[in-house]
């Protein structure tokens, strides 16, 4: 019998709360709004598309050496160079011999920051990343940095172990803002915002309404 008038009220409180929000709808509707409104100006006009483009390379037998069939100590050889060439694409000098090839109005740390090389596990292949808001710029940041590094790596080695998979291409789909990511949260938060301030409405009318009675 306990469960049973327990189910009643839930159903009853229930019932109350949606009768209070269909009492305040425009309230509501008015108060979810703001938020999308700025989600949607926040992503697409205050918030810059970011751009990345990659570029894939390998790190094999030099191109001006004799071509021979790769046994299975040159292809770890050459897997245990691919660190050393990902940190040398890192390097200070590389990418100020970039930023001078392609007199880029940006720092060290900028290109820094905004690009990322990623060895693939188990194979000599060096993957180089750049991010900017410029997708042409970001293309040719990322393909000058692999001359760069052929360029400088050549120097100190004395040979150009670095060929081209391919080069990158400029994308015109941003990574980010992820605008259906920030219209769903101005929904999320005008729902919350909406309902709060519809049952603080209706607790303060019961309130001034308890008061005037008594």
């Amino acid at each position: 019998m306990k469960t049973l008038i327990f189910r009643n009220q839930a159903y009853m409180n229930l019932y109350e709360f949606f009768s209070v929000i269909m009492k305040r709808w425009k309230l509501v509707v008015f108060t979810m709004t703001i938020p999308i409104i700025l989600s949607i100006i926040i992503c697409f006009f205050i918030v810059k598309p970011v751009y990345k483009s990659d570029t894939s390379i390998l790190i094999g037998i030099p191109e001006n050496s004799e071509t021979k069939p790769y046994t299975y100590n040159d292809l770890l050889m050459y897997q245990n160079m691919v660190k050393y060439y990902e940190e040398i694409s890192k390097s200070r000098i590389v990418t100020q011999n970039t930023i001078a090839a392609l007199k880029l109005p940006l720092s060290v740390n900028d290109i820094k920051q905004n690009t990322l090389v990623t060895s693939i596990e188990g194979t000599e292949i060096l993957v180089i990343t750049v991010q900017s808001q410029d997708p042409n710029e970001a293309a040719k940041i990322a393909n000058q940095l692999v001359q760069s590094l052929k360029l400088i790596s050549t120097e100190l080695k004395g040979a150009d172990n670095v060929r081209i998979i391919d080069e990158a291409i400029p994308v015109n789909h941003p990574i980010s803002p992820n605008k259906k990511l920030y219209i769903f949260i101005g929904f999320f938060l005008g729902l919350i915002l909406s309902v709060s301030i519809v049952i603080l409405l209706e607790y303060i009318d019961a309130n001034r309404k308890h008061n005037i009675f008594h």
